[in-house]
């Protein structure tokens, strides 16, 4: 039986290239979210995306108006939320790069327990990283397209490196997979 306790444990106990393994899976998930997105927009042509559907799927007049807003509702708390998170995960993830930033440091909480906090260098890093996505979304599309095309460099580099990595650092992939072959828990 396999326990996975969190995340550190399964990189330390993993080699490492087989996260590919999650993002090919989720790159499957997300074509099919995707495929489902396009038939209902397909079928049901207008503006409002979600709330349009909702409103559409369980009649205008009863449950729909209530589905609805209740989206809307929801997507007013967990929209803000979800950027803050995946900034404030960039930031962190960018002291791997740059260490001088700083780490998480765990302060006792009396009714929380151990708690993380951020120091203020990834904190300010994830302020500007939020401050450059609202500065790029409140430009032009075409300006957006071509950014979105430079950025492909940036993947191909991301993908060629395991590549190059594996040419001058070949003693870690036959182990890579070692975890799940020898079912470690």
């Amino acid at each position: 039986m396999y326990h996975i306790r969190d995340t550190s444990s399964v990189y330390a106990t993993c080699g490492g290239p087989q996260a590919m393994l999650g993002w090919i899976a989720g790159a499957a998930l997300a074509i099919c979210d995707g495929l489902v997105w396009a038939e209902l927009g397909a079928a049901m042509p207008n503006s409002g995306g979600s709330y349009g559907y909702l409103k559409e799927i369980y009649g205008r007049e009863r449950l729909g108006r209530l589905m609805s807003f209740l989206f809307i509702w929801q997507l007013t708390f967990s929209a803000p939320l979800s950027i803050a998170s995946g900034a404030l995960g960039l930031s962190q993830y960018s002291t791997f790069i740059w260490p001088v930033m700083g780490s998480l440091t765990k302060v006792a909480a009396p009714v929380l327990g151990t708690v993380e906090i951020n120091s203020w260098p990834i904190i300010f890093m994830a302020i500007g990283v939020l401050a450059v996505a609202v500065f790029l979304l409140y430009r032009r599309i075409t300006l957006i397209e071509k950014l979105a095309k430079f950025l492909w460099v940036g993947v191909a580099i991301a993908i060629g490196t395991p590549v190059s990595a594996r040419q001058t650092r070949p003693e870690i992939f036959p182990v890579a997979f070692s975890c799940w072959v020898a079912g470690k828990t």
